[in-house]
């Protein structure tokens, strides 16, 4: 073999080799977004039903004395159809998720990814009002990927 077909070889591999890196880098890439919006819309659906669970009467499961406690939130959790094994965390198939009372009227919620533990999103959510008109606040604090 001649010197030109040695580097042609050589140079076939250097762009073969490269654009299978770059493909596994965007299919990495792809499953981290994934992951982290799937959290996300945990999070928001979580945050729906929390004020759902909010504005439920005291008779049919809604928190007693209008406030969250750490002696209500197993109730919660549960209202949000995650099974409460404790301290937590409470799994979907989605991530493992760990509630914390944040205040009378909030609650934190932090999700790491099952995939990829390094996948993390938080969010506080506030819950106040009575009234169907009342707002409700969601923010999403903290979304961490790879």
């Amino acid at each position: 073999m001649g010197t030109q077909q040695i580097l042609m070889i050589v140079l076939s591999v250097i762009v073969v080799g490269s654009a299978v890196a770059v493909g596994i880098q965007m299919f990495d890439t792809q499953a981290n977004n994934q992951a982290r919006n799937a959290i996300v819309s945990d999070l928001m659906s979580m945050a729906v039903q929390a004020q759902a669970w909010w504005r439920t009467p005291v008779v049919m499961g809604g928190p007693v004395g209008g406030a969250i406690t750490s002696t209500n939130l197993p109730e919660l959790v549960r209202f949000i159809n995650l099974a409460w094994n404790g301290v937590g965390p409470h799994t979907n198939p989605t991530a493992n998720y760990t509630f914390a009372v944040d205040s009378p009227t909030s609650i934190k919620i932090r999700g790491e990814s099952i995939q990829n533990p390094e996948i993390v999103a938080e969010a506080t959510i506030e819950l106040r009002g009575g009234n169907i008109d009342d707002s409700y606040g969601i923010n999403i604090v903290n979304v961490a990927t790879p």
